[in-house]
């Protein structure tokens, strides 16, 4: 939100802004502290119902390491993300915290969020294609390697997919959009 200088949340922060502070101690169980950092968190109300968003711009971007610095956070990190491979019946081809990790830790909080804390959570990947700022990239080329993705993660099939939704969201097509309303105008 541009009132709080579009930050990013983690940890006790997200849960506080979806109002799930009641789950901070099990999260501090399952997790250890600077998890991930959303870029966007959404609440529906009515249901209610908690989504968690994590954007990507390109290909590069998918491929990740754990960082995590101390042998503690390091074991409970694996821990967590042993039990969310157990969950999903998960048969991957490349440990979790060494390839794609980003997408690892999101898969675990929501597996945590689901199954640990009892809450009607979905997780949105957003896509951004041809972002010509960057690394331009095509909705064949994304399809392609999230494709690849999974096969490696062993998540071709598993038990969330239903709480996963991937939005791809087209850069040049807003451009063209915005440059046809100017021209009109």
């Amino acid at each position: 939100m541009r009132a709080d200088g579009f930050s990013e949340y983690r940890d006790e922060g997200f849960l506080q802004l979806l109002d799930l502070q009641v789950c901070a101690q099990a999260l501090g169980q399952f997790w250890p502290d600077r998890g991930p950092q959303w870029d966007a968190l959404g609440i529906e109300e009515t249901a209610p119902r908690y989504f968690l968003v994590e954007a990507k711009a390109n290909i590069p971007e998918i491929v990740s390491e754990c960082q995590a610095g101390s042998q503690e956070s390091i074991s409970l990190i694996e821990s967590s993300l042993d039990r969310t491979q157990i969950f999903l019946g998960n048969n991957s081809l490349l440990p979790w915290s060494k390839s794609f990790y980003q997408y690892a830790n999101r898969i675990a909080h929501l597996y945590f969020l689901r199954e640990i804390a009892k809450v009607d959570a979905i997780l949105v990947f957003v896509y951004f294609e041809n972002d010509y700022t960057h690394i331009v990239t095509s909705h064949e080329a994304w399809q392609g390697a999230l494709l690849l993705q999974k096969k490696l993660m062993g998540l071709s099939r598993h038990k969330l997919p239903n709480f996963i939704q991937e939005v791809f969201i087209d850069v040049k097509e807003i451009e063209d959009n915005r440059t046809r309303e100017f021209s009109i105008q």
